[in-house]
């Protein structure tokens, strides 16, 4: 019986596949309690709004309940003030039977928040893409993993929020495409973050004035490639005399399969969910899909990492969603209250390494 089981281990290791699920969280602010001089207002420790050791604690075991609940191998996170907020959720983890032996965070710029990742394979290396210099510009989070001998590049992303228009995340999106210019096509990697832009963006924002400072042009879809705009020289000045939209269609997985004329298309996971589930935020007036995880041609190349055909999904447990909305982090009369856990869903996907 003992000679079976241990054949069975064998085999599955040998001939099995590894399956690998990673994660995107805005945390929505997850200060600590030392005081440091870039916090917001609301977060400064031990003040009127009710910042405390005990509350920031509650906040701690509300987010690991639920990044405990949804079991990712590796998460990027966003909105993490420091590496010491980093360090006490993962010892919170630990109380959930989650343990992420591996961490990275961005701390080249002195901001109030961060970007971050947990994982449980061993990180290779950590750099931090700069956008520009300015101090208020988040660099892109760059964590080289090793899974397994293949190592996944995972860029953790938080873009320029819509208090600006959309030239101020078009220098994300530059900025991000000109470093994945400099890996081979057949290097597996995975953008995921706060983009602060929807999967749709070229339709979401074409009427906002406030936004759109760039003639309909987005970063998300139009830099990064995940649309293509199929009659742009035919007819682009005629349907601007016109004063027409062009023709725009998603990038799809199958356009990735046969892109060997333009390999860099990238597929954004959104397209996976029926128009209804495509949510993952909720501001004021609607629920977005500020949060994206973007794969590459190398994910569906049929060669070493892949991503799981119709994995991808936002999680909805552990207490984050009423009444069809988004559970945020509560406050009451401007006071901290110690309910509720971010304003932000985490979203997730599968790869498998065979």
């Amino acid at each position: 019986m003992r000679f079976a089981i241990s054949l069975f281990l064998l085999i599955s290791t040998v001939f099995g596949s590894t399956t690998l699920k990673i994660a995107s969280y805005n945390v929505e602010n997850l200060f600590d309690t030392k005081y440091d001089g870039t916090e917001y207002k609301e977060y400064i420790p031990s003040n009127a709004t009710n910042w405390t050791r005990k509350i920031y604690l509650i906040k701690l075991r509300n987010i690991s309940k639920v990044i405990s609940a949804a079991k990712p191998d590796i998460i990027g996170l966003e909105e993490i003030e420091s590496k010491e907020a980093l360090l006490d959720l993962r010892k919170t983890l630990r109380k959930y039977h989650v343990n992420y032996r591996y961490y990275a965070i961005a701390t080249k710029k002195r901001g109030s928040v961060t970007t971050a990742l947990l994982s449980k394979y061993p990180i290779k290396y950590v750099k931090e893409v700069e956008v520009t210099k300015h101090p208020r510009n988040r660099n892109i989070l760059e964590v080289g993993i090793n899974v397994k001998g293949e190592t996944l590049i995972v860029f953790v992303n938080h873009w320029k929020a819509k208090t600006g228009p959309e030239s101020k995340r078009i220098i994300y999106a530059k900025t991000l495409m000109k470093r994945l210019e400099d890996f081979d096509l057949e290097t597996p990697y995975i953008l995921l973050g706060d983009f602060n832009s929807d999967y749709n963006e070229f339709e979401t924002f074409k009427k906002q004035k406030r936004l759109n400072d760039t003639d309909g042009k987005t970063g998300i879809n139009h830099v990064l490639n995940t649309v293509e705009i199929t009659d742009w020289k035919i007819t682009r000045w005629f349907k601007s005399f016109l004063n027409k939209p062009h023709d725009v269609r998603f990038v799809t997985k199958e356009d990735l399969a046969k892109s060997d004329d333009d390999p860099r298309l990238p597929y954004n996971l959104w397209l996976e969910l029926k128009p209804e589930d495509r949510w993952s935020y909720k501001s004021v007036k609607k629920l977005g899909t500020l949060d994206n995880i973007i794969i590459p041609k190398a994910l569906v190349d049929g060669k070493g990492l892949e991503y799981k055909d119709h994995s991808f999904q936002v999680f909805r447990g552990a207490g984050t969603v009423r009444n069809g909305r988004v559970y945020r982090w509560r406050r009451s009369k401007g006071k901290h209250i110690g309910k509720g856990f971010s304003d932000h869903l985490l979203i997730y996907a599968d790869l498998i390494l065979k």
